[in-house]
């Protein structure tokens, strides 16, 4: 199982600091924030996969 201290230099060497990161709403990604990132997860568990934000019919 991965833990933050492991993927935390995975995400800083693969994502541009300020970067929305859309996530699953496991743990690891709860520091995403204090890293310097924008967050946003689905709730897999209620079988959500995608977001329709802007009301447009389209994820």
């Amino acid at each position: 199982m991965f833990k933050q201290a492991t993927i935390k230099p995975l995400i800083e060497n693969t994502v541009k600091p300020g970067s929305l990161i859309y996530t699953d709403q496991y743990a690891i990604y709860d520091r995403l924030e204090n890293w310097g990132y924008e967050h946003k997860s689905v709730n897999h568990g209620s079988g959500e996969f995608a977001q329709d934000e802007d009301g447009d019919g389209h994820c």
